[in-house]
């Protein structure tokens, strides 16, 4: 899922006056135009550039070249690269950076960004770790940053920490933690403190429509599917469908007690339109709500067709046509074929997500009809 951005701490200025600095600054490599930036932004910890900051990279990266050792230029083409998103430059002089100035906040801040973009999830935890320690940055902000580096790399109760002691700190970083905290309890299946959380959250900003889609999440996952239904149909009516949101309602719809297999199929069918490259995970999804309905046969027919269609390296898809199949031929009276399914389920297991919702009710029912087998 994807969240809010983690850095809010942006500095803007009149966008007229600071195209034509940067415009100047590109054109003749105008070191005085690129100190006018400096002072309108005097310390602040980060500005962003924008689309125009593609414009100045080039130059920047002579002048880095040119004045390898120079802070001040280096630091430049760290946050202009980043804000572009070349992150191997960008990556680079802000190495650069905090190798020449090691007290420097902001130049950290950039250089713990790159880490995080690069993939290298360990460093940009350690950067952040000490941004944190170093006491010279507003701690809420750089406590949520941790939080996300650390809720990445599945360290969830450290994550917890961290954006509940960013929530007391003041209402600067709410619109950041609300949503990523709420997820993260969801992942803990911390339901009750979920809603707290997002229901505090709607209370702050009654318009933070992806609160709702959480509020659906947490009622999905504990069956609640009136109320989950409700809350996505909420998020829909006001910003418009995403086929996840078609998913789930679909997954709500065949699960009610009596199932509605109509709606589902629709639901799922309109999520297929809006992603058709997983038409066969929808598909593999909609022959396990057949099976769970006591239509084994249909069931066991679609799941064969998706599992045909799944790329093979899709093990996440693949498991849940496992899943059905598995289901089917235990209630059809065949073991053999019923355990090699399971038996492939549970080879895939360590190549998915085990905190999402679906997965763990998919592996607590293998476990609860199979158990040692």
């Amino acid at each position: 899922m994807n969240y809010p951005r983690q850095r809010q701490r942006l500095v803007w200025t009149s966008a007229y006056a600071l195209f034509t600095l940067l415009v100047g600054a590109c054109s003749n490599g105008d070191e005085k135009a690129l100190q006018a930036i400096r002072e309108q932004t005097k310390g602040k910890k980060f500005i962003p550039l924008g689309q125009t900051s593609k414009l100045l990279l080039p130059d920047l990266k002579a002048k880095a070249k040119e004045h390898p050792d120079d802070f001040q230029t280096q630091f430049d083409l760290a946050q202009a690269a980043s804000e572009a998103q070349d992150w191997d430059t960008a990556l680079q002089a802000a190495e650069a950076a905090t190798r020449l100035d090691p007290k420097s906040v902001p130049a950290k801040e950039i250089y713990a960004q790159c880490l995080h973009q690069s993939g290298r999830l360990g460093d940009a935890s350690a950067q952040w770790e000490a941004i944190v320690a170093s006491g010279e940055t507003h701690k809420a902000l750089d406590d949520v940053n941790l939080a996300n580096m650390y809720k990445m790399q599945g360290r969830l109760a450290e994550a917890e920490r961290l954006y509940l002691k960013a929530l007391e700190a003041g209402d600067e970083t709410h619109g950041l933690v609300y949503p990523n905290l709420a997820d993260l309890q969801i992942k803990l299946e911390k339901y009750d403190e979920a809603t707290k959380t997002l229901k505090e959250g709607l209370e702050k900003d009654p318009k933070a429509l992806y609160l709702h889609h959480l509020l659906g999440l947490v009622a999905f996952s504990k069956s609640d599917f009136t109320t989950a239904i409700a809350e996505f149909n909420h998020e829909i009516e006001r910003r418009g469908g995403a086929w996840e949101l078609y998913f789930l309602i679909g997954l709500s719809e065949g699960r009610l007690q009596p199932p509605q297999l109509d709606k589902a199929e629709e639901a799922l069918a309109k999520a297929t339109e809006l992603r058709p490259s997983d038409a066969a995970y929808f598909k593999a999804s909609l022959a396990d709500l057949y099976v769970d309905a006591g239509q084994t046969e249909k069931g066991k027919t679609l799941a064969t067709e998706a599992l045909a269609e799944m790329p093979v390296f899709r093990e996440d898809q693949l498991g849940v046509a496992y899943h059905a199949l598995a289901k089917a031929y235990l209630k059809l009276g065949d073991q053999a074929q019923a355990k090699e399914f399971h038996d492939k389920f549970q080879q895939g297991l360590a190549k998915t997500e085990s905190s999402d919702p679906e997965q763990r009710r998919r592996i607590r029912e293998m476990d609860s009809l199979f158990g040692g087998r």
